[in-house]
């Protein structure tokens, strides 16, 4: 960054640091990281911070920082009630992080009285989300409704704060989804050696993301009760709708979970069928996203990421799945019950990625050529 501004520029702005990504790095807003590349953007992210706010807002930095006790018991009564409200294991991180950074604000201006909450409060939470993506933006605007409600409905305000977050549109889908050739799907299964209890392990765990389209969540959280080996159907209640499901299961998948308990799973005391297997022997972490899974089995098959076909992790299987079930003119109602969707508008997001039902959804008079 000193070389590229030495002869360019005699002051940093947020501008130069943006072009600095783009010319260096060729690195936009709409770019997808790629390996490497990562330091860098999250370099300039952490002087942009510093040159608009003279405070650093970054998801790590905040992770680190300490609350005093009056907000840290703020922060661990919010966390309780959303835990009692339902809230998903999922959802309850997104807020962690959101409501952490307003607690972190109202700290620095010294407001321990909640009722002095102002716009003006909530707009210097605002200008610290800058940086974030629409989807991003969208949870942290939420979550901090959601928090300023439960401020007001556990009277520790007597003003309706909820209201001076400002209605931001965005869209509900603003990226097209990360989608599998099925050929790269079969070379990445292939690649798993099944002789090894981990490569059993991965090889059941990924047949029941790629056929089934599990949720990461419900995979990890999966036991051996849920299948009903009799009926061959697996059921249990989907960590983030709390809705029951029913999945029927294929004879591939229940051997290679049979293969796992039988000959790969490690003695452990757990309820779940898959483990980690590294001490401490016992669940996956509700946080962990298994996308090393994916990557380490994407390297042995050779499988190249590229900008025009990005996987990112477990989720990118259960996209594939839904794109392929449209492809093959399953209806939507159907899908949207595969992949236990509350609303089965949730299915027209796989349609960006299906050019020939994208045209199918257009009237004869407004069809073009793609």
């Amino acid at each position: 960054m000193k070389e590229y501004c030495e002869d360019r520029y005699t002051e940093y702005t947020v501008d130069i640091g943006n072009q600095f990504l783009e010319d260096i790095f060729k690195i936009s807003e709409t770019y997808h990281l790629e390996k490497g590349h990562h330091d860098s953007y999250r370099s300039i992210m952490i002087l942009n911070s510093y040159m608009c706010y003279g405070k650093i807002y970054t998801k790590y930095f905040i992770k680190k920082q300490v609350l005093n006790e009056f907000y840290q018991s703020l922060f661990d009564e919010y966390l309780n009630y959303c835990a009692t409200n339902n809230n998903s294991i999922k959802t309850i991180q997104y807020k962690n992080y959101a409501i952490k950074r307003f607690l972190l604000i109202l700290s620095e201006n010294s407001i321990t009285d909640l009722n002095n909450i102002t716009f003006d409060t909530v707009k210097k939470y605002l200008e610290s989300l800058v940086n974030l993506s629409q989807n991003s933006l969208k949870i942290y605007m939420y979550s901090l409704r959601d928090f300023l409600r439960f401020l007001y409905s556990t009277k520790k305000t007597n003003n309706k704060l909820e209201y001076l977050v400002p209605t931001i549109k965005i869209s509900k889908y603003p990226n097209i989804p990360s989608v599998w050739k099925k050929e790269d799907i079969k070379k990445m299964i292939d690649a798993i050696d099944t002789q090894n209890p981990i490569g059993k392990r991965d090889y059941a765990m990924l047949l029941l993301v790629a056929k089934l389209g599990i949720r990461v969540m419900d995979l990890k959280h999966l036991t051996i009760n849920d299948i009903d080996w009799k009926k061959k159907e697996i059921n249990f209640i989907m960590s983030k709708t709390k809705q029951p499901i029913n999945l029927p299961l294929p004879s591939d998948i229940g051997w290679a979970i049979i293969d796992y308990l039988k000959n790969g799973r490690p003695a452990c005391d757990s309820k779940v069928i898959f483990i980690r297997h590294v001490k401490p022997i016992g669940p996956f972490s509700d946080f962990d996203a298994l996308s090393g899974i994916i990557k380490k089995y994407m390297n042995l098959a050779k499988i190249k990421i590229d900008d025009d076909y990005h996987k990112k992790g477990m989720h990118s299987l259960r996209h594939s799945l839904a794109t392929n079930l449209l492809k093959n003119n399953i209806q939507i109602d159907s899908i949207s019950s595969i992949l236990g969707h509350n609303n089965r508008s949730s299915v027209s997001y796989y349609l960006k990625v299906d050019t020939e039902k994208l045209i199918e959804c257009c009237g004869d008079d407004e069809y073009y050529e793609i």
